[in-house]
């Protein structure tokens, strides 16, 4: 199966600086110390226009390895919130070399509000205070209805680092017994996508331009790995 994760997948957070009253709003990914102050008052003015001051930015490459074209997710505090789940809205901010030295660096929205889930792990709940995510709990991007139960599951099946046996490996002979492999469930979870043949698509990243893409589906009341590759941009 031909995952299609990659788009979202350019880069995962590896480094993280706090800045502002409260430590709010928390920095992450490659890039986040390159951000000058006026980068961050740009960025949470441009958040404020959205209806939230940010609770997070991920600062990451929009063209790999090329430190002057950046893309900064700005996470807004969540919509909603369980003991597990949190979920809400991201908006995605670029910003590019300026044509004209004078006019200083452009900045600018890519498209509309997208959504984003954060799930703890099983024995930490979430409370009102937003804290600095661990590696696994980053917040990751949504595409496609969820239920949160569901979500939740997804997740935690994900992390358990499951075992499964590639399809190009199965084998109709019997009497050929073929070794499983696992999904590498350490590395954080950076976007789930759900298809319209239900099939869940997960990015994982182990470090900026790398981790794996998974693709999962519901059987009665089991999660199934179908596929699972190790991806490099």
């Amino acid at each position: 199966m031909k995952l299609s994760l990659r788009p979202l997948l350019l880069v995962v957070c590896s480094a993280v600086v706090s800045f502002g009253a409260g430590n709010l709003p928390y920095l992450h990914g490659p890039l986040a110390e390159c951000l000058s102050v006026g980068d961050l008052n740009q960025l949470v003015s441009v958040s404020s226009s959205t209806g939230g001051h940010p609770w997070l930015l991920e600062a990451n490459y929009s063209i790999p390895g090329r430190r002057d074209n950046w893309a900064v997710s700005i996470y807004l505090p969540a919509d909603r919130q369980t003991e597990r789940l949190r979920r809400g809205r991201v908006v995605k901010c670029l910003s590019v070399p300026p044509q004209n030295a004078k006019h200083g660096r452009e900045r600018r929205l890519s498209g509309p509000p997208g959504s984003y889930a954060q799930v703890s792990i099983p024995d930490r709940h979430f409370t009102a205070q937003l804290l600095d995510p661990s590696g696994i709990e980053l917040p990751f991007i949504l595409e496609g209805e969820f239920a949160d139960d569901d979500l939740v599951s997804l997740v935690d099946f994900i992390r358990s680092s499951p075992a499964f046996v590639p399809e190009s490996a199965r084998s109709h002979d019997s009497e050929k017994m073929v070794p499983p492999v696992r999904v590498d469930g350490r590395y954080p979870i950076v976007a789930i996508v759900r298809k319209p043949d239900g099939t869940f698509e997960v990015g994982t990243g182990s470090r900026p331009g790398a981790g794996q893409h998974i693709a999962v589906r519901r059987i009665g009341s089991r999660w199934v790995v179908i596929e699972a590759s190790d991806y490099l941009v």
